[in-house]
């Protein structure tokens, strides 16, 4: 049987600062510590990536998924991803979705998830589990998209190009590379 979760977000943000952050994946292991335990990016083209990621899908519990993700970012406004647990046939399927109207920045992202009848009676409990992940991502993602405005509306680029991911007092920060 397939679940599937359906959550629409806004931000106040251009459409280009949004999907940035959604293709910067290297600042998962930074930002996403309650949702992931790790996030190894194995192969990176133009718009597509491999990645092995352990998922706690039971926050605050430090119970890990292992899971292979296919990411790919189709121009100019959709991300789809697919996402295998280790050692199992079936795949959770996620479609991402951006629009941009006077400077607000719609999201609508999808999660299929194909389950075995014998959790068909915890259905309900699932879509609050991805729903409740769901929203902590949501909360940590908007910080930084919002700290990437400021850096891009000041003259700097985004990306990985231009500094990297570093803990500092326990809290994640980008650092820019500095101009020689």
């Amino acid at each position: 049987m397939e679940i599937i979760h359906k959550k629409k977000r806004e931000i106040e943000l251009p459409l280009e600062i949004v999907v940035e952050n959604f293709l910067d994946l290297d600042h998962v292991n930074f930002v996403h510590k309650k949702c992931y335990s790790y996030c190894n990016i194995l192969r990176r083209s133009k718009n597509i990536m491999l990645l092995d990621v352990g998922v706690k899908p039971l926050t605050p519990f430090p119970y890990t998924v292992h899971y292979t993700m296919f990411h790919e970012f189709i121009s100019p406004n959709k991300i789809v991803h697919f996402s295998k647990q280790n050692g199992k046939k079936k795949y959770v399927k996620s479609i991402v979705e951006f629009n941009e109207e006077r400077g607000k920045t719609s999201i609508i992202h999808t999660h299929k998830i194909d389950i075995p009848f014998y959790l068909i009676p915890l259905k309900h409990v699932i879509i609050k589990l991805v729903d409740r992940w769901s929203n902590i991502l949501w909360k940590e993602d908007s910080e930084i998209m919002k700290d990437r405005k400021k850096v891009v509306s000041k003259g700097f680029l985004d990306g990985p190009h231009c500094g990297k991911w570093l803990l500092i007092n326990g809290k994640p920060k980008w650092i820019f590379n500095k101009i020689k």
